[in-house]
Parts: structure tokens; sequence; C-alpha cells
């Protein structure tokens, strides 16, 4: 799936990772590598518009791909006109232009259709001759559907009714319907793209295929000639995240294209983004050999933990725990990590501070290899978790107004735990290579409010350990990937193998980079794009960079509702010389 830079229509890709989409599909397995890609036996269709044939796209017979910028257009405004008004004009199809951009991924609201039609089809018409006069496409993207809302998981506005009601379901389809009639002939309207992130409310993700297929049928009674763009599984139960299961499904239609999401490792891509709970302006650089990733199955090792001294029990102040030195004893062990944690009967509340991890080599060399403060910029990596046997007697909150160093720290707060109960606190960051034969000691701060070992006392625990894990013994490939190249590489295996199995077309049009991860030294933001670039360019059929307009994630870094301004230069330039191999001067003119 090679392009070629020069042709109008043509694509380089681009993507950030997702350890989500290492999942298989709904229509069998994807894991196990494939021989032979299958090929379509027909010749490639002569068409303006952009057509599925096999696993690539095609326009006017010559292969295609999506170079694609998002517009949010404000899809959260409870009306279109806010979004037609304030988040772009006609001079920024212009700038997508010059950026070498073909298409826009274009979002809209579906109660912006139902409250005033004509309104809505009057705005479309309108971006699709200002996309008509660049020679781009646009991608029609519902994003918020009738009935549903899910995009901000902490919102008020949280909706799945969508999902149960067979009446909203219905006005949905008589929306794309209304769409693909007044369209069907419309070659600058690249694809429909039929739901944004579908998060379901059952346990196994089959509304999502249920659904997708119903609008699918529902376009087709009006438009056969248009793209249909199905997005992969984001979420069941109400909740983002799929927990192994499959994602990915075929829709019974031969023109369509299979659409996944990436913002992996997030902590570091998209740390600033305004989506994330965490706006850290630095989390790490690119590349980075010694920050591992979990990518497959892995083992703990109880026998090789590492623990500190336990918090004295009653009240204290804050003091430094350590552990000893300790040369681990597994044969296998390829990766560590640093928590805090409890186990046993304790009552009270323990705080953690200010966490570090050092390594001693054969020779008595040492050195720090984890520095964490747990402030401000860092503790919302942390994520707290406990046995089912902890219940409702244990609390787990991140402090902002107390700490050893500063004033953030973590707290376990326990009524009387059970003798099995096992919690604590982990950071999704902090893994690191164990090297065999060398030696680890953890230390950190704790402070205790009435702790009491009530059980157990040689047992009880409460502070700092260093886990331990090696590969599954089932396990034929490497369960941690350093955050570098062969990473990139890796993510994208189980969204080309679906594409090669099934022989369908696959892409990535929601994905970015934080702005924070640009011109700051040691982020390596730009190297990191310019690997995506290279490594996914044979694979997808295209990406969508999100996005063209925000605050932390934008090309152009302004509100998105506010006049475009604070162009992100270091991002520009370095999807100029991808995409065009033109300097910053070519917006020299309109900036």
């Amino acid at each position: 799936m090679a392009f070629s830079s020069t042709e109008v229509f043509s694509a380089a890709r681009i993507t950030v990772l997702a350890s989500s989409l290492l999942l298989g599909c709904v229509t069998g397995p994807s894991q196990a590598p494939v021989e032979n890609k299958p090929q379509p036996s027909a010749p490639a269709p002569t068409s303006a518009f952009v057509t599925a044939h096999g696993s690539n796209l095609f326009v006017d017979g010559r292969e295609f791909g999506f170079r694609a910028v998002n517009f949010s257009n404000g899809y959260r405004e409870p009306s279109h006109e806010l979004a037609a008004g304030r988040h772009h004009t006609d001079v920024d199809f212009e700038r997508v232009h010059r950026l070498g951009f073909n298409t826009i991924r274009f979002a809209f609201n579906g109660h912006w259709f139902e409250r005033d039609r004509f309104g809505f089809f009057a705005w479309l018409d309108e971006n699709i001759e200002s996309a008509r006069a660049r020679n781009l496409r646009l991608i029609l993207s519902l994003h918020v559907p009738i009935g549903g809302f899910w995009l901000d998981p902490l919102s008020e506005d949280l909706d799945f009714s969508l999902w149960d009601d067979a009446a909203l379901q219905a006005r949905n389809a008589a929306m794309w319907q209304a769409i693909a009639e007044r369209y069907r002939d419309e070659p600058v309207v690249a694809a429909y793209a039929l739901l944004n992130e579908p998060v379901t409310t059952d346990e196994d993700g089959s509304q999502w295929q249920a659904f997708a297929t119903s609008l699918t049928t529902a376009i087709r009674e009006f438009d056969p000639n248009h793209l249909i763009i199905v997005e992969r599984l984001n979420g069941v139960s109400g909740r983002y995240g799929t927990r192994g299961l499959p994602t990915r499904f075929l829709i019974g239609d031969d023109n369509v294209l299979y659409d996944s999401h990436i913002h992996d490792p997030t902590h570091h891509a998209q740390t600033g983004a305004n989506w994330q709970t965490s706006h850290a302006s630095n989390t790490g650089s690119y590349p980075d050999e010694n920050a591992l990733i979990p990518t497959g199955v892995h083992m703990l090792d109880t026998e090789a933990r590492i623990s500190s001294e336990r918090v004295e029990p009653g009240t204290t102040e804050w003091r430094r725990y350590s552990s000893p030195w300790v040369e681990p004893e597994g044969k296998k062990l390829v990766a560590a990590a640093p928590q805090a944690a409890i186990n046993g009967a304790i009552s009270g509340v323990v705080f953690f501070d200010d966490i570090h991890v050092f390594e001693r080599d054969s020779a008595g060399v040492e050195r720090e290899i984890i520095s964490d403060p747990i402030n401000a910029t860092t503790i919302a990596a942390w994520h707290d978790w406990q046995s089912k046997t902890a219940g409702s007697i244990l609390t787990a909150d991140r402090i902002s107004e107390s700490g050893a160093n500063d004033s953030a720290s973590l707290s376990l707060l326990m009524r009387g735990t059970g003798l099995n109960t096992i919690a604590g606190w982990s950071n999704r960051d902090n893994w690191f290579r164990v090297t065999p034969g060398n030696a680890y000691r953890i230390e950190g701060a704790m402070r205790g409010d009435n702790v009491r070992y009530i059980s157990g006392a040689s047992v009880a625990q409460a502070g700092f350990e260093l886990n331990f894990y090696a590969p599954h013994e089932t396990s034929e490939v490497p369960v941690f990937h350093a955050r570098n190249r062969e990473y990139i590489t890796h993510t994208l295996e189980s969204m080309t193998q679906f594409a090669h199995l099934h022989a369908v077309p696959v892409s990535v049009l929601e994905t970015g980079i934080a702005g924070s991860a640009f011109g700051t030294a040691g982020r390596g933001g730009e190297l990191w794009l310019t690997d995506l670039l290279s490594e996914i360019e044979d694979n997808t059929s295209g990406y969508g960079l999100w996005s063209y307009r925000g605050e932390h994630a934008g090309i152009y870094a302004s509100d998105p509702m506010s006049p475009v301004s604070n162009p992100n230069h270091a991002l520009i330039d370095t999807l100029l010389q991808s995409q065009t191999g033109r300097s910053l001067s070519a917006l020299a003119s309109i900036d």
C-alpha cells in the first residue's frame, strides 16, 4: 500500500499506538501470521468515489490512502450554528491543503440534523464546496449519535439509551438515509463514518455489530456509491475498555473500511491532551530503551519480590523507608515495576510519596533507575487496585494537600482489612528492564495515621515493593517492548493481520501526539511522528490526525471555538516534511 507523495489524494500514514489493538476479531483468529495475503481477482474499480477493493482503497483505478486531519466542529455544542460560526472558515481549508492533507474527517452531532435539517444540510453543502475548491475530500463522521454520548466518561451528559431503544436507532438510521440520499452522487464526500468510538452497554459488544449492520443496510437503500467506515469496538458495559474481548468484526458489504483509533502509549504520546486526566508537560522521551511497555502475557514471580520496611504502627510523621539490596533469583525475569501496597489485616491510613529504585551491577556500580516524586505532574499516572476481599473497607485517594516533598501523595484508608487483603498503587510509567546478576533496592517516604496491624503481625505489611515479571510459559513473542520503533511495528500487527486475513482495508482515522511532545528537549515528538509515518506507510489505508485545532493536541493550539491561533510550528514542520517535502514557508502567506 505505498503511495506517491506527489499524487493528488495519495497518502503517507500516521498513527499513535494502542495496546488495546492487540485483540482479535469476532469473525475468527487474527493473531497468527498470515503467509499469503488474499488478493481480489477483479481489476481495481474505476470510479471518482473512494472505493474498497481487497485490502486497499482506490480512486479512478489508482490506489488511494487517506491523509486526513480531524475537524471537531465543536461536536458537543447544542446546535450546528455554533460549530459553523466559530470552528473554521474557508481559509482553514486552504491551510489544510497546504499542509499536505487530502481529506478532512468532519465531525457532526446527530441532534443538529434533527433540530434543523435545512440548516444542517446548508452547513454541509458550504463545507463541501470549500473542500472541492482545494481538491480535498470530507469524511462525514457521526461523533454524537441521537440518544448517545460517552466520549467524556466524567461528563454529566453520559447517555447510553441508544443501545436499548429501537426508536432511537431508527432515528439515527433515518438521518444516515437522508445524508446518503442527498450526497449519493457527490465524490467530494469520501465516506460515511457510522459512529465514533462505540461504547456499548452489553458485555460483549454485539450491540455495536448489530447496529453497524443495520445502519449499513439503511444507507445502501439510497446510496450504492460511498465507502462506509466501521470502527472497532471501544468499550462495553458502559465503559471504555474491552477486557480482552474481540473488537473487530466484518460487515456484509464489499465497500467498507475498518477503522481503529490509536492513542498509545497514552501517557507519553497524549499527556497534556484535554481528554487526559493529567496535563503534565513531560512524561519521558522517545526513543527510550529503558522505558518498557507490556505487550504480552507475563507472570508475576512472587518469590523474587523485594519489600521495604513496613510503615511504623500508630500516627507517625513522614520518613524514608528502604529495602535491602537484593539480587532477584528468578531465571527468566525480564521486567520489574515498583508499587505501594498493603498485605494482610491492617487498619488506619497509610500515605506514600517520593519513590526511588536503584540498581547495582556486578562491579558494585550503583545507579538510580526510577525517580518518581509523586507530584502534581506524575500522580495521575498512578492507579489503585485491590483484591476482592478488601471490598468496601478500603479506600484509595490521590492527596493534593499533604506530601513528603510537596503537596501531593497517595493514600490507603483501611477499616479492618481481612487477612488476605492485597491492595495498592501502581504507575504505568515505571516499568524497567531487569539485568540478570544485578541487585535492586527500593525506597520511599511514608507516614501513618492510626495504623494498626490487627493480626498476623509478622505477616501484615504496608510499604513499598518491587515486583518482578517473567514471560508466561506459553508466550512465543516478546511480552515487553521498549518505547522505540519496534514497538510501533508491534502495535500495528493485529490491525494488518485483520486486513490480510479478510482482504479488507484498515485505517487509523483518529490519532495524534500532544503538543507538549514537540519542541521540548528530550521528548522526541518529531522523531516519533517521523517513525510513525515511515512504519505504517505500507500497512494501512490512511490516517486522521487529531486534531486541526485544540489546546493540547492541535496543529493550532487554540480553543476549538475561538479564532485560529498558536500554530505548533514543530508539528507543522514535521508534517510538511513528511507529507510534502516542503518547509514552514508553505504556510507563510496565510499564517
